[in-house]
């Protein structure tokens, strides 16, 4: 029979009495054991509540109120509609669709099958049904669905403008993404799910750094996550890798990328994110070449990876660095580190080294470390340091074994034990030595240098020669003569001084 309907429907059953309205016309019957069917029936305007919808399909988690235009076929438990959808759970947020989707509801499984257009889907206001959705932002494509709670296909073609995946999940970078992103998926392959995702991104930009395109191939099949490709060319910057990783069933890979630069200018907007703004940019526009190649063997619970950059003429106020070459390897779980850098020379802050060697390995609580270089291009000055890091709750305990320097008037030595203390409030130095080899000279360290908060630092010097100072300081000390002796003090804070 034909039936229209304008009502109201206040579920006295649920706490509040949510309201579910129906204004429509159409063809309704009843079906075998009393079940509603539904023909060609036309919504006018439909505002359902969907705390009712759960109570009668405990197997839908979606929460809010659901609005729609559109027509309805098909008995209640596998209803079928074709029309126009507005979902609201968390006011402005909201979803706008069109397309067509059907219910199974007679199992205890909920079944879905959808070919929706999204103008606006919006996981922000989606996260109350699904409290785990680690993502967010607002999407516009098309998505298809087919299959059961516990298994089916799922299909995805989405184009995005201006995409920011910093607003999607924290740690994730800026980006201003221009593009085409389709999938799919099956959750009941014999070998587990499987599903695969093509990405093409057109003048774009990461974390500031601009992208003339990217080309993205993922595929997850066999228990492993698989990089068919990644092909991104930008200004005077490229990025390539391909390769798999184990995801689940003891499955292992590996997985390479390579990025390369022939300035860092380039990427300044990374260097900036990891590193920190420049002083002065105006100054010295970051310059120089650098390569990076990257490897991840094992999965993803119980991997290594192992790293190699090389640079040459990196310019990056306030440091000049002519070649650098860096290898280093992580594990992870386990957290352990094995780093190692080699700079031919070195500009920071007006003084220049040369030859310099750091390296540093073990684990995330107890790191040893290894210093040396020379003072300047031409000069026989030198030092050397090797100690361990230490750290217990943001507490860090440096023990340092050796730090020795070969000035002009000959080698001074720190005196066993040297033991620093810091933190974030500053370094604590109690009874630090460094004393002559010849001379008798010495210098006394105790108290705080602050990285914030008050100073209270005393430094006693005992015999210096001033063309160690002059050293120190990379003078020529050709021409200087005597010693300086005295105690000095810093003392208010890193403000004021």
């Amino acid at each position: 029979m034909s039936i229209g309907l304008n009502v109201t429907f206040l579920d006295s059953l649920i706490e509040g009495w949510p309201a579910t309205v129906i204004d429509g016309a159409g063809i309704v019957s009843l079906g075998g054991s009393g079940e509603v069917v539904f023909r060609d029936y036309q919504l006018q305007n439909a505002s359902i509540d969907m705390a009712t919808v759960r109570r009668i399909l405990p197997g839908i988690d979606l929460q809010g109120l659901l609005y729609g235009t559109g027509r309805l076929d098909g008995p209640w438990l596998q209803l079928s509609f074709d029309g126009d959808i507005r979902h609201v759970a968390v006011p402005p947020l909201e979803t706008r669709a069109n397309g067509n989707i059907q219910f199974d509801a007679r199992g205890d499984t909920l079944g879905v099958f959808a070919d929706l257009f999204f103008d606006s889907l919006n996981l922000d206001g989606l996260r109350s049904s699904y409290p785990d959705l680690g993502i967010g932002g607002s999407f516009r494509g098309t998505t298809r669905v087919y299959g059961y709670a516990d298994k089916g296909a799922h299909e995805l073609d989405m184009r995005v403008a201006r995409l920011n995946l910093e607003r999607l999940a924290e740690g994730l970078p800026r980006t201003d993404l221009f593009g085409r992103v389709v999938g799919s998926g099956v959750s009941d392959s014999p070998k587990g799910p499987r599903a695969n995702a093509n990405a093409i991104f057109r003048i774009s930009s990461v974390q500031g750094v601009v992208l003339d395109s990217v080309l993205l191939n993922l595929v997850i099949e066999d228990s492993t996550l698989r990089l068919d490709t990644l092909d991104s060319q930008g200004r005077s910057v490229h990025a390539s890798g391909a390769g798999e990783i184990g995801l689940w069933n003891s499955r292992r890979g590996t997985l390479e990328v390579r990025v390369e630069t022939d300035s860092i200018g380039a990427i300044e907007g990374i260097l900036e994110a990891l590193l920190g703004s420049v002083e002065d940019v105006e100054e010295r526009e970051p310059s120089g070449s650098l390569v990076a190649n990257l490897r991840i063997d094992g999965a993803i619970s119980d991997f290594e990876l192992t790293g190699q950059v090389r640079g040459s003429g990196v310019s990056r106020v306030p440091v000049y660095m002519s070649d650098v070459q860096a290898d280093g390897r992580w594990k992870w779980p386990q957290g352990d580190v094995d780093i190692g850098i080699t700079i031919d020379s070195v500009e920071l802050a007006g003084l220049g080294f040369t030859r310099v060697v750091l390296q540093a390995h073990g684990g995330t609580d107890s790191l040893s470390w290894l210093g040396r270089s020379r003072f300047g291009r031409q000069s026989n000055e030198q030092w050397i340091a090797r100690g361990e890091l230490r750290s217990t709750n943001e507490q860090y305990t440096v023990p340092v074994s050796l730090l020795g320097f070969q000035l002009a008037s000959g080698s001074w030595h720190a005196r066993q034990p040297l033991i620093l203390h810091a933190s974030g409030d500053g370094i604590d130095f109690s009874e630090a030595i460094i004393a002559s080899d010849v001379g008798g000279g010495s210098i006394v360290v105790n108290g705080r240098l602050p990285f914030r908060g008050e100073a209270g630092l005393t430094a006693s010097l005992v015999k210096l020669p001033v063309s160690d100072l002059w050293a120190l300081l990379q003078r020529n000390y050709d021409a200087v003569e005597g010693e300086v002796g005295g105690t000095f003090s810093l003392g208010g804070t890193v403000e004021y001084p």
